[in-house]
Protein backbone atom coordinates (compact mmCIF):
# COMPACT_ATOMS: atom_id res chain seq x y z
CA UNK A 1 0.00 0.00 0.00
CA UNK A 2 3.18 2.01 1.05
CA UNK A 3 4.73 1.84 -2.05
CA UNK A 4 1.09 1.97 -3.84
CA UNK A 5 1.42 5.52 -2.96
CA UNK A 6 4.34 6.31 -3.55
CA UNK A 7 4.05 5.66 -6.94
CA UNK A 8 0.79 7.87 -7.24
CA UNK A 9 2.66 10.89 -5.43
CA UNK A 10 5.51 10.70 -7.78
CA UNK A 11 2.97 10.29 -10.80
CA UNK A 12 0.89 13.67 -9.60
CA UNK A 13 3.96 16.07 -7.97
CA UNK A 14 7.27 16.58 -8.97
CA UNK A 15 9.51 18.12 -5.81
CA UNK A 16 12.89 20.19 -6.31
CA UNK A 17 15.17 21.24 -3.56
CA UNK A 18 17.37 24.00 -4.49
CA UNK A 19 19.90 25.16 -1.82
CA UNK A 20 21.72 28.58 -2.07
CA UNK A 21 24.56 30.45 0.41
CA UNK A 22 22.99 34.03 0.79
CA UNK A 23 26.15 36.57 2.01
CA UNK A 24 24.66 39.76 3.35
CA UNK A 25 27.06 42.65 3.09
CA UNK A 26 27.61 44.31 6.36
CA UNK A 27 25.77 47.54 5.22
CA UNK A 28 22.11 45.56 4.18
CA UNK A 29 22.28 43.03 7.30
CA UNK A 30 20.97 46.16 9.62
CA UNK A 31 18.24 46.02 7.48
CA UNK A 32 17.50 42.56 7.10
CA UNK A 33 17.59 42.27 11.26
CA UNK A 34 15.25 44.68 11.22
CA UNK A 35 12.85 42.69 8.59
CA UNK A 36 12.99 39.48 10.88
CA UNK A 37 12.57 41.48 14.57
CA UNK A 38 16.08 41.11 15.44
CA UNK A 39 15.61 37.36 15.81
CA UNK A 40 19.31 36.31 15.78
CA UNK A 41 18.24 32.74 15.25
CA UNK A 42 16.51 33.69 12.07
CA UNK A 43 19.19 35.67 10.77
CA UNK A 44 22.07 32.97 11.00
CA UNK A 45 19.65 30.57 9.13
CA UNK A 46 19.29 33.49 6.40
CA UNK A 47 23.03 32.64 4.92
CA UNK A 48 21.66 28.79 4.24
CA UNK A 49 17.90 28.96 2.55
CA UNK A 50 16.52 25.54 1.07
CA UNK A 51 13.84 26.41 -1.64
CA UNK A 52 11.34 23.73 -2.56
CA UNK A 53 9.65 23.72 -5.75
CA UNK A 54 6.42 21.65 -5.79
CA UNK A 55 4.78 21.02 -9.32
CA UNK A 56 1.70 19.05 -10.44
CA UNK A 57 1.91 17.18 -13.82
CA UNK A 58 -1.48 17.35 -14.39
CA UNK A 59 -2.84 20.61 -13.38
CA UNK A 60 0.48 22.04 -14.48
CA UNK A 61 0.42 24.47 -10.81
CA UNK A 62 3.17 24.97 -9.33
CA UNK A 63 4.40 26.14 -5.72
CA UNK A 64 7.78 27.85 -4.85
CA UNK A 65 8.34 27.17 -0.83
CA UNK A 66 11.06 28.81 1.32
CA UNK A 67 10.54 27.69 4.40
CA UNK A 68 12.05 30.89 6.23
CA UNK A 69 9.61 33.01 4.80
CA UNK A 70 7.06 31.71 6.83
CA UNK A 71 9.09 32.62 10.16
CA UNK A 72 9.04 36.24 9.26
CA UNK A 73 7.58 37.88 12.23
CA UNK A 74 4.79 40.12 11.34
CA UNK A 75 4.41 43.64 11.70
CA UNK A 76 1.84 45.19 14.15
CA UNK A 77 -1.29 46.87 11.54
CA UNK A 78 -1.51 50.52 13.35
CA UNK A 79 -5.62 50.00 14.19
CA UNK A 80 -6.62 46.40 15.30
CA UNK A 81 -8.02 44.80 12.35
CA UNK A 82 -11.39 43.60 13.54
CA UNK A 83 -11.83 47.47 14.25
CA UNK A 84 -11.19 48.21 11.17
CA UNK A 85 -13.73 45.93 9.60
CA UNK A 86 -16.29 47.44 12.11
CA UNK A 87 -15.68 50.96 11.37
CA UNK A 88 -15.77 49.98 7.68
CA UNK A 89 -18.96 48.20 7.49
CA UNK A 90 -20.55 51.37 9.00
CA UNK A 91 -19.06 53.81 6.82
CA UNK A 92 -20.17 51.95 3.89
CA UNK A 93 -23.70 50.54 5.23
CA UNK A 94 -25.96 53.54 3.52
CA UNK A 95 -24.57 53.34 0.00
CA UNK A 96 -24.00 49.34 0.17
CA UNK A 97 -26.26 47.57 -2.63
CA UNK A 98 -26.47 44.41 -0.46
CA UNK A 99 -28.35 46.61 2.40
CA UNK A 100 -30.55 48.67 0.56
CA UNK A 101 -31.88 45.45 -1.66
CA UNK A 102 -32.81 42.46 -0.17
CA UNK A 103 -31.28 39.95 -2.84
CA UNK A 104 -33.58 37.21 -2.56
CA UNK A 105 -34.35 36.80 -5.85
CA UNK A 106 -34.03 33.24 -7.15
CA UNK A 107 -31.95 32.99 -10.74
CA UNK A 108 -34.99 32.14 -13.03
CA UNK A 109 -35.76 31.41 -16.89
CA UNK A 110 -33.15 28.92 -16.64
CA UNK A 111 -31.43 27.06 -19.94
CA UNK A 112 -30.23 23.71 -19.74
CA UNK A 113 -27.34 24.27 -22.15
CA UNK A 114 -25.94 26.35 -18.99
CA UNK A 115 -24.86 22.98 -17.48
CA UNK A 116 -21.30 23.98 -15.50
CA UNK A 117 -21.44 25.64 -12.27
CA UNK A 118 -19.24 28.00 -10.31
CA UNK A 119 -18.62 30.41 -7.44
CA UNK A 120 -16.20 33.34 -6.29
CA UNK A 121 -16.12 34.03 -3.14
CA UNK A 122 -14.23 37.75 -1.78
CA UNK A 123 -14.35 38.80 1.90
CA UNK A 124 -13.48 42.58 2.37
CA UNK A 125 -11.84 44.72 -0.19
CA UNK A 126 -8.27 43.72 0.46
CA UNK A 127 -9.34 40.30 -1.34
CA UNK A 128 -11.00 42.02 -4.41
CA UNK A 129 -14.61 42.75 -3.03
CA UNK A 130 -16.14 45.30 -3.19
CA UNK A 131 -18.81 45.32 -0.88
CA UNK A 132 -17.63 45.18 2.65
CA UNK A 133 -20.24 42.00 2.64
CA UNK A 134 -19.10 38.86 1.67
CA UNK A 135 -18.70 39.36 -2.21
CA UNK A 136 -20.18 36.26 -4.11
CA UNK A 137 -20.38 35.35 -8.10
CA UNK A 138 -21.91 32.63 -9.69
CA UNK A 139 -21.48 31.39 -13.16
CA UNK A 140 -23.03 29.01 -15.88
CA UNK A 141 -21.19 27.94 -18.75
CA UNK A 142 -22.04 25.65 -21.74
CA UNK A 143 -18.75 24.06 -23.16
CA UNK A 144 -16.35 23.49 -20.78
CA UNK A 145 -15.75 25.65 -17.01
CA UNK A 146 -13.70 28.47 -16.55
CA UNK A 147 -10.15 29.55 -16.64
CA UNK A 148 -8.36 27.38 -13.61
CA UNK A 149 -11.33 25.07 -13.09
CA UNK A 150 -11.67 23.73 -16.83
CA UNK A 151 -7.74 22.83 -16.08
CA UNK A 152 -8.53 20.53 -13.01
CA UNK A 153 -11.19 18.81 -15.11
CA UNK A 154 -8.73 18.60 -17.84
CA UNK A 155 -6.12 17.33 -15.57
CA UNK A 156 -8.78 14.37 -14.22
CA UNK A 157 -9.34 13.32 -17.88
CA UNK A 158 -5.22 13.06 -18.69
CA UNK A 159 -4.85 11.35 -15.01
CA UNK A 160 -7.30 8.68 -16.02
CA UNK A 161 -6.12 8.09 -20.03
CA UNK A 162 -2.46 7.72 -17.77
CA UNK A 163 -4.05 5.40 -15.31
CA UNK A 164 -7.58 3.87 -16.88
CA UNK A 165 -8.65 2.30 -13.37
CA UNK A 166 -7.58 5.32 -11.55
CA UNK A 167 -9.48 8.77 -10.57
CA UNK A 168 -7.43 11.83 -9.74
CA UNK A 169 -9.46 13.29 -7.15
CA UNK A 170 -9.29 10.29 -5.09
CA UNK A 171 -5.99 9.82 -5.42
CA UNK A 172 -5.25 13.52 -4.95
CA UNK A 173 -6.79 13.03 -1.68
CA UNK A 174 -5.02 10.08 -0.85
CA UNK A 175 -1.41 11.71 -1.44
CA UNK A 176 -2.51 14.19 0.89
CA UNK A 177 -4.20 12.09 3.54
CA UNK A 178 -0.96 9.85 3.18
CA UNK A 179 1.04 13.16 4.19
CA UNK A 180 -1.45 14.10 6.91
CA UNK A 181 -2.28 16.69 5.32
CA UNK A 182 -6.20 15.93 4.73
CA UNK A 183 -9.04 15.37 7.39
CA UNK A 184 -12.15 14.16 6.51
CA UNK A 185 -15.98 15.28 8.02
CA UNK A 186 -18.41 12.74 7.27
CA UNK A 187 -18.79 12.04 3.23
CA UNK A 188 -16.45 15.50 2.32
CA UNK A 189 -12.82 15.90 3.16
CA UNK A 190 -10.46 19.30 3.22
CA UNK A 191 -7.00 19.24 2.85
CA UNK A 192 -3.83 21.84 2.78
CA UNK A 193 -2.92 22.01 -0.86
CA UNK A 194 0.68 21.02 -1.75
CA UNK A 195 0.56 23.71 -5.07
CA UNK A 196 -1.72 26.68 -3.30
CA UNK A 197 -2.33 29.34 -5.08
CA UNK A 198 -1.68 31.98 -2.11
CA UNK A 199 -1.21 31.34 1.64
CA UNK A 200 -2.84 28.76 3.83
CA UNK A 201 -4.78 27.07 0.69
CA UNK A 202 -7.29 24.63 1.75
CA UNK A 203 -9.43 22.76 -0.48
CA UNK A 204 -12.56 20.91 0.40
CA UNK A 205 -13.83 18.21 -1.58
CA UNK A 206 -16.96 15.83 -1.62
CA UNK A 207 -18.91 13.59 -4.55
CA UNK A 208 -21.42 16.37 -4.35
CA UNK A 209 -22.69 19.65 -2.90
CA UNK A 210 -24.34 18.26 0.20
CA UNK A 211 -24.90 19.37 3.71
CA UNK A 212 -21.37 17.63 4.67
CA UNK A 213 -19.33 19.85 1.76
CA UNK A 214 -21.12 23.26 2.97
CA UNK A 215 -20.48 22.34 6.75
CA UNK A 216 -16.80 21.54 6.22
CA UNK A 217 -16.70 24.99 4.46
CA UNK A 218 -18.08 26.50 7.42
CA UNK A 219 -15.83 24.69 9.32
CA UNK A 220 -12.72 26.19 7.43
CA UNK A 221 -14.13 29.45 7.39
CA UNK A 222 -14.32 29.53 10.96
CA UNK A 223 -10.62 28.42 10.96
CA UNK A 224 -9.62 31.33 8.88
CA UNK A 225 -11.70 33.94 10.74
CA UNK A 226 -11.63 33.05 14.48
CA UNK A 227 -8.47 30.88 14.96
CA UNK A 228 -6.45 32.21 12.61
CA UNK A 229 -7.68 35.61 12.26
CA UNK A 230 -7.33 35.56 8.91
CA UNK A 231 -10.24 38.39 8.39
CA UNK A 232 -9.53 38.46 4.51
CA UNK A 233 -10.15 35.28 2.50
CA UNK A 234 -11.01 34.79 -1.69
CA UNK A 235 -12.53 31.52 -2.60
CA UNK A 236 -13.41 29.86 -5.89
CA UNK A 237 -16.13 27.00 -6.18
CA UNK A 238 -17.06 24.37 -8.54
CA UNK A 239 -20.12 21.92 -8.64
CA UNK A 240 -20.46 18.69 -10.97
CA UNK A 241 -22.04 19.48 -13.91
CA UNK A 242 -25.99 19.72 -13.71
CA UNK A 243 -26.69 17.56 -16.45
CA UNK A 244 -26.66 13.95 -15.20
CA UNK A 245 -25.53 12.55 -18.62
CA UNK A 246 -22.83 14.53 -18.44
CA UNK A 247 -20.18 12.13 -16.80
CA UNK A 248 -17.04 11.70 -18.66
CA UNK A 249 -14.47 14.50 -16.67
CA UNK A 250 -16.99 14.60 -14.40
CA UNK A 251 -16.10 17.37 -11.28
CA UNK A 252 -16.49 16.41 -7.49
CA UNK A 253 -17.53 19.25 -5.93
CA UNK A 254 -14.90 21.37 -3.95
CA UNK A 255 -14.02 24.41 -2.70
CA UNK A 256 -10.28 26.37 -2.89
CA UNK A 257 -9.87 28.70 0.03
CA UNK A 258 -7.59 30.85 0.68
CA UNK A 259 -6.06 33.85 3.13
CA UNK A 260 -5.11 37.14 1.59
CA UNK A 261 -3.65 39.11 3.69
CA UNK A 262 -4.18 41.80 6.57
CA UNK A 263 -7.41 43.39 5.61
CA UNK A 264 -6.34 47.27 5.89
CA UNK A 265 -2.58 46.65 3.49
CA UNK A 266 -2.26 48.82 0.74
CA UNK A 267 0.34 46.70 -0.59
CA UNK A 268 -1.64 43.78 -3.02
CA UNK A 269 -0.44 40.37 -2.15
CA UNK A 270 -0.46 39.70 -5.95
CA UNK A 271 2.36 40.18 -7.57
CA UNK A 272 4.31 39.22 -10.85
CA UNK A 273 5.10 35.92 -9.13
CA UNK A 274 1.45 34.65 -9.38
CA UNK A 275 0.55 36.64 -12.45
CA UNK A 276 3.75 35.39 -14.90
CA UNK A 277 5.67 32.91 -12.88
CA UNK A 278 4.94 30.48 -10.11
CA UNK A 279 2.78 31.02 -6.66
CA UNK A 280 5.23 31.14 -3.90
CA UNK A 281 2.97 30.85 -1.04
CA UNK A 282 4.85 30.26 2.26
CA UNK A 283 3.05 29.01 4.79
CA UNK A 284 3.45 25.50 6.50
CA UNK A 285 0.08 23.30 5.25
CA UNK A 286 0.82 21.27 7.85
CA UNK A 287 0.05 23.90 10.73
CA UNK A 288 -3.69 24.98 8.02
CA UNK A 289 -4.16 21.62 8.80
CA UNK A 290 -3.58 22.09 12.50
CA UNK A 291 -6.44 24.36 12.23
CA UNK A 292 -8.71 23.12 10.39
CA UNK A 293 -8.80 19.79 12.46
CA UNK A 294 -9.21 22.03 15.68
CA UNK A 295 -12.28 24.04 13.79
CA UNK A 296 -13.86 20.28 13.09
CA UNK A 297 -13.51 18.83 16.91
CA UNK A 298 -14.44 22.63 18.12
CA UNK A 299 -17.54 23.46 16.23
CA UNK A 300 -19.08 19.88 15.19
CA UNK A 301 -20.51 19.16 18.27
CA UNK A 302 -22.67 22.48 17.88
CA UNK A 303 -24.47 21.38 15.02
Amino acid sequence: HCRSLYNTFKAVFTITEHKSEVVIPDTFAKKVRKWLGNNEALFRSVSTQTILFIFNEYTREENVFNPLRDKRPMSVPEKPERQYIDELAEETSKTCDFCKYKLIQKAYNKNPIYKYPMFIWDLLPHAGASQVHPHVHAFLDTKRYQGAIENWRIASNLYNKDFPNRNYFSDLVSIHSALGLAVQYKSAVAFASLVPKKDNEVVVMCETPNDDFFTLMYFVYRAFLDDMEKLCYSSGIAFPSLDDNDVRGRLPAYARIITRGAVADIRSDISSLELFTSPNANTDPYKVIHYIKQSINKRSGAL
